[in-house]
């Protein structure tokens, strides 16, 4: 048997970069390198922002905080996605390009094992080697490139989804009804999709230059900007109708929505959402049985730390004190605050211009007394809502002092529960559970699931 015979090989050639590679490919690698860990880097203080800021926000603000964290989330995950797949990417045309510079004649088949098929399909799969680096090196541009333009779709998606959330929100604190506040969605949202049904369906179909062309245009021209389609430009243009042919913009957004997916999944993995998908033999912890994380202030870490939970320090009790720590959550106790404990009348400000004598008056000190008098007893009636009680035995006494964590910004009040006559051995601190619904009283909660938690038990030991 006889060798085959090796072409001639241009060994210069070989050791070059391949002339046709992409002339980014240096600033690729240099961008992919430095920020692939440090967005991944990102993904801790954003969800931190986002567990902190979103039980304290109102209703008006908990939209706009929800989408900007989700397609904050989008962009960050697709950069990193990105520069991630441009590494691999590039670290394979290298490979390719690396190989080729040491075997610049090719394989040598007379010593690939096996038999007289498996050589012929190992040709037949075999691709020019010059063909090949010059395919990778465009997946990776093009990797790189399309990750770029999917980050600056959800920014976009970003930026117009916290506009039409705070549209509602202005309308809906100037008094519009819910019925109202759609229309007004829809009204934003129609005409958007109505100019390129039109440019689509019935522009084609009309004779040169007239109004509905132009009126169309105008339109066409306000819709990108409001949805901000034209800061994509011009990479959108240049990618979608080169790959793919038409069906590019859909592949843009089939990778746009998948990237979301695994924002969603990643999302309720972290929140504990997907213990029952992952085959978890145990029943999910329960804030009126066994022990709760986020009921205990040392088990408080991650995505715990900001839980709008009722908490108090630890398991086991140590001290002669029980501090009890009660966050305030405005979609949750602001329409039972506003029933239960209205502010009181207004106390009169100390008169302007006092002077240091004034100070000492006893009507400034009795007005500042007052003040805080009456800042005492809407925080009490704060506690109280939670109907605390102790092994069965109501803690009427309890005084709430307003309380903001300094490191957590958790904000509400605190009560200090003398247990220096508890028992050694195990006690259950039972409190209401205001959940988002809970703001209805009992009575008009008729068709509520019976089966709905309204009770938080804290179970601690002396």
């Amino acid at each position: 048997m006889h060798a085959t015979p090796e072409p001639p090989v241009d060994a210069d050639a070989a050791l070059r970069v391949p002339s046709r590679t992409t002339p980014t490919w240096e600033v690729e690698l240099l961008i992919s390198g430095a920020l692939v860990f440090s967005l991944l880097a990102l993904r801790g203080p954003l969800e931190d922002a986002f567990a902190r800021w979103f039980p304290l926000a109102s209703d008006l603000m908990r939209q706009m905080l929800f989408y900007g964290y989700l397609y904050a989330k989008l962009a960050l995950y697709a950069l990193a996605l990105t520069f991630i797949l441009h590494l691999a990417a590039r670290a394979r045309w290298v490979a390719l390009v690396g190989v080729h510079s040491i075997y610049p004649h090719g394989p040598r088949w007379e010593n690939l094992s096996g038999g007289p098929l498996a050589r012929r399909l190992a040709e037949r799969l075999y691709d020019d080697i010059p063909a090949a680096i010059e395919r990778a090196d465009n997946s990776a541009s093009l990797v790189f490139a399309f990750g770029i333009l999917t980050a600056q779709f959800a920014l976009s998606l970003l930026l117009m989804s916290v506009t039409v959330v705070a549209l509602m929100a202005l309308a809906k604190a100037l008094g519009m009804s819910e019925s109202l506040l759609w229309i007004f969605a829809v009204a934003m949202v129609v005409p958007l999709i109505l100019v390129y049904l039109i440019d689509r369906w019935v522009v084609p179909r009309t004779s040169g230059e007239n109004w509905l062309s132009r009126a169309t245009l105008r339109l066409m021209q306000v819709s990108n900007t409001a949805t901000l389609i034209s800061a994509t430009q011009p990479l959108m243009s240049l990618i979608t109708t080169n790959y793919g042919g038409r069906r590019g913009i859909w592949i843009l957004f089939v990778v746009l929505y998948l990237m979301l997916g695994v924002v969603m999944v990643d999302s309720l993995y972290r929140r504990g959402d997907l213990a029952q998908w992952m085959g978890d033999p145990l029943p999910s912890p329960r804030r009126d049985a066994g022990l709760t994380a986020s009921h205990y202030a040392s088990l408080r870490q991650g995505p715990l730390v900001n839980h709008p939970s009722p908490h108090i320090d630890a398991e086991v009790a140590q001290g002669p004190y029980l501090r009890l720590t009660l966050p305030y959550v405005a979609a949750r106790h602001a329409g039972a605050m506003a029933e239960h404990c209205p502010p009181a009348a207004p106390v009169d400000a100390d008169p302007a211009g006092t002077d240091a004598d004034a100070d000492a008056d006893a009507d400034v000190q009795a007005l500042r007394q007052a003040r805080r008098n009456a800042e005492q007893a809407r925080m009490d009636c704060f506690g109280r809502l939670f109907e605390p009680t102790l092994d069965g035995r109501p803690l009427a006494r309890l005084e709430f002092l307003r309380f903001q964590h300094p490191a957590h910004d958790l904000d509400g009040a605190l009560a200090m529960i003398d247990i220096r006559d508890l028992a050694p051995g195990r006690h259950e601190l039972r409190l209401r559970h205001w959940s988002n619904r809970s703001n209805v009283t009992d009575n008009d909660n008729d068709n509520a699931d019976e089966d709905r938690v309204t009770h938080e038990v804290i179970t601690f030991w002396r």
